[in-house]
């Protein structure tokens, strides 16, 4: 590689590549006891992982967020794909109804989480309708959709972004896969059921299982719909990571540097493995 051929990466590399660096380093070595802010510099020492670990409050995050991603992830594909499958079609309103799946996607995940909020709470507005409506006798019977322990209201939020961007994923998929292999099945004799659970089904999954993985680990990583809709306990990893570095006591700060590494080597781990998975088959 000459010197022409690199030289357009290095205002690449000095803005996203160098910055992104140097924080990884920081916040590994502050896991590790090198904060300058508590006078740790230059003494090792494993405590804040040991005290996370004591206290069950890392293990507890990383189960919440590992359910939360692998649940969201199914769910979205559970309901985009028949969405996909719908408006596969040509006819106007398939048009009509593919054009509408984009409309959610250039909302932020924060709008959606803080109109989740408005609407969904027990004082929210559609609570309000409800009992103006007489359908239910007052605000507590509404059921608990936000700041719930199931992460309900987290959940609603992600299916109702992220349904859309993978039907618009799989429709492309479905469309690249055709309808040969549907015909030559319905000529053997295959029902629609088994059409779909044997030719369409893994397909879909195939061809959208790089799209599926990004999609779970970017809700293993997300911060701004569990803060904003889900509670404070249990809460997800990198929601606990900023809650360690707000802490009043400089010398408990290490904690949260700690729970963003452990987040960090997670990310890295989904990343190698995405890696893998669009790597070419005869090259793996």
């Amino acid at each position: 590689m000459n010197r022409r051929s690199w030289a357009p990466l290095v205002p690449l590399v000095v803005v996203t590549l160098l910055p992104t660096l140097v924080g990884v380093l920081y916040t590994v070595a502050a896991s590790v006891g090198f904060f300058p802010a508590t006078g740790g510099v230059g003494r090792f020492t494993l405590e804040p992982y040991r005290y996370l670990w004591a206290s069950g409050d890392l293990l507890t995050a990383l189960r919440y967020s590992a359910v939360l991603a692998m649940v969201g992830t199914a769910a979205a594909f559970g309901l985009a794909l028949p969405l996909a499958l719908a408006l596969s079609g040509g006819d106007r309103w398939s048009r009509i109804g593919r054009f509408g799946l984009h409309i959610p996607l250039p909302v932020p995940h924060l709008v959606v989480a803080l109109s989740a909020v408005q609407l969904l709470t027990q004082s929210g507005l559609v609570a309000r309708v409800l009992v103006r409506l007489g359908l239910i006798g007052g605000s507590k019977s509404f059921p608990a959709l936000v700041f719930d322990r199931f992460g309900i209201g987290v959940g609603l939020v992600y299916l109702w972004k992220e349904v859309p961007y993978l039907a618009v994923v799989l429709a492309a998929v479905l469309a690249g896969i055709g309808a040969e292999h549907d015909r030559v099945a319905r000529t053997l004799g295959a029902s629609r059921m088994q059409r779909f659970r044997l030719i369409t089904l893994p397909l879909a999954v195939r061809g959208a299982l790089p799209t599926l993985l990004l999609l779970f680990t970017f809700l293993v990583g997300a911060y701004e719909v569990p803060l904003v809709v889900g509670r404070a306990y249990p809460t997800a990893l990198a929601v606990l990571g900023q809650q360690r570095l707000a802490n009043v006591d400089l010398a408990r700060r290490p904690e949260g540097f700690a729970v963003n590494a452990v987040l960090l080597a997670v990310t890295l781990a989904l990343g190698l493995l995405y890696g893998r998975v669009t790597r070419p088959p005869e090259t793996r």
